[in-house]
C-alpha cells in the first residue's frame, strides 16, 4: 500500500503455498456474560448472580497448493470452556458449571479469482461435561467422544470479498450450498434429589444431507489503523449482514489487511451470539433425553431476551503460538463462529439449527 488514496483500495491478492494465518483469543467470562447475568437478575430470573470462567478459541489456516484455479488450504482451531455461575432462584441457592473442548481439522478450497469459498471437508471431535447443584439436588451432564464429519459443497463459490474492494462500496452474496454430516457421540447423566437417583446412558448417532440458500450483504465502511503481530496495519473495515432467515441473525465486522492478505480480526456482539444459542436450546427441545426435557425453553427465552452486549474481539497472532495453544487444550463446545471462517462458521451453525428443529 503506498499513499492514502491507493490504502483505500484493495486488489484480490495472490495466494502461495506455504501462506499462514491464525486468529483467536481468550476472553473472561465474568466480563463476557455481565450484561447477561444483570438482565436476568433485573428480570428476577435469578438473584445475586456471580460468575466466573474462561473461554479460549485459537484457529490456523495454511494453504497447502495451488491447483489451477483454486487454493487448497489446512484448517485446525480449538475451543476450550471452563466456567461456573452461582445465583439464587427464588431464594434457594444453585451453582452451575461445565467443562469441554473441541478441536476441528479440515480441508477448504477457494477460488484464486476473487477468494470465494467452493467446499470443504471438516471433522470435529470433543467433550463436554455441564453440572447443576443446589439443596438436595444434582445433576450431571456428559457429552463425550463425539465426532462430526461435515462436507460442504456450494452451487457458485461464495464471494465475501467481491475484489478489488473500496471504502464505501457494498455488495451482496448469494450461493446454494449443500451439506452432508454424520455426527456420532455418548449423552450420560445423572440425577439426585432427595434421595432419589436416576441414571441414563444414550448413542447419538445422526446422517443428515441438506441444501440451503446463503444469502446477505456486505459493506466497507473505513480504513482502520490497528495493531497487528505487533506492528501496525492499515485495514478495512467490513461489515457482513446475513440476509437468509436460515443462517443465524449476526452482524460479524471483519477486518481485511491487504499487507497480510487475509482478515486479521473479527469482532462479535455477545448479544446477537447468546440469542443465536438461544434459538439453537429452543430447537433441541423434545430430542434430548426425558430427563433433561422442561428447561430448554426458558433458557431459550432468558437468552434471546438480552439487550446490548460487549463486544468480543478476535485477534490476529502466530500460527506457532496457536498452534501450540491448541495442542495443550483438553490434556475437553467449540463456538464455530470464532474461527473456522466466516461462510464455514454461518453454514454450520444454521445446519444445526436446521437440523434439531
Amino acid at each position: 500500500m503506498a499513499g492514502s488514496a491507493f490504502a483505500q483500495v484493495a486488489e484480490c491478492p495472490n495466494w502461495q503455498a506455504g501462506d499462514e494465518w491464525a486468529w483467536g483469543g481468550s476472553y473472561d467470562l465474568k466480563e463476557t456474560l455481565s450484561s447477561l447475568l444483570q438482565q436476568l437478575e433485573t428480570s428476577g430470573i435469578i438473584g445475586n448472580p456471580k460468575c466466573e470462567g474462561k473461554l479460549e478459541g485459537y484457529g490456523v489456516m495454511r494453504v497447502e497448493a495451488v491447483e489451477g484455479e483454486h487454493y487448497r488450504t489446512s484448517l485446525k482451531s480449538g475451543v476450550e470452556l471452563d466456567f461456573k455461575i452461582s445465583a439464587t432462584s427464588q431464594g434457594v441457592p444453585a451453582e452451575i458449571s461445565g467443562y469441554g473442548v473441541e478441536k476441528v481439522d479440515g480441508i477448504l478450497f477457494f477460488t484464486t479469482q476473487q477468494l470465494a469459498f467452493e467446499n470443504a471437508e471438516m471433522t470435529a471431535v470433543g467433550n463436554f461435561s455441564f453440572s447443576v447443584k443446589g439443596p438436595g439436588l444434582e445433576a450431571k451432564l456428559k457429552a463425550k467422544d463425539f465426532q462430526l464429519n461435515l462436507s460442504l459443497t456450494t452451487d457458485e463459490p461464495l464471494d465475501l470479498f467481491c475484489f478489488p474492494i473500496e471504502v464505501g462500496e457494498n455488495w451482496s452474496f448469494l450461493s446454494g450450498v449443500h451439506a452432508s454430516f454424520s455426527l456420532h457421540g455418548w449423552v450420560e447423566g445423572k440425577v439426585s434429589m432427595l434421595g432419589y437417583e436416576n441414571s441414563f446412558s444414550q448413542e447419538i448417532r445422526e446422517e443428515y444431507t441438506t441444501g440451503m440458500v446463503v444469502e446477505g450483504w456486505c459493506e466497507c465502511t473505513r480504513l482502520v489503523e490497528m495493531e497487528v503481530d505487533g506492528g501496525r496495519d492499515h485495514c478495512l473495515e467490513i461489515k457482513i449482514h446475513p440476509r437468509s432467515s436460515e443462517i443465524f441473525p449476526l452482524t460479524l465486522t471483519g477486518y481485511y489487511s491487504p499487507a497480510k492478505k487475509n482478515w486479521v480480526a473479527f469482532a462479535l456482539n455477545t448479544a446477537d451470539l447468546l440469542s443465536t444459542l438461544g434459538s439453537a436450546l429452543g430447537s433441541a427441545e423434545g430430542r434430548v433425553p426425558a430427563q433433561l426435557s422442561g428447561s430448554f425453553g426458558e433458557l431459550e427465552e432468558a437468552l434471546q431476551s438480552v439487550g446490548v452486549g460487549t463486544t468480543l474481539p478476535i485477534s490476529s497472532l502466530s500460527p506457532r503460538e496457536a498452534l501450540k495453544r491448541i495442542e495443550a487444550m483438553g490434556r475437553g463446545i467449540q463456538i464455530p463462529w470464532a474461527l473456522v471462517g466466516v461462510p464455514i462458521i454461518a453454514i454450520v451453525c444454521a445446519l444445526l439449527v436446521k437440523k434439531f428443529r
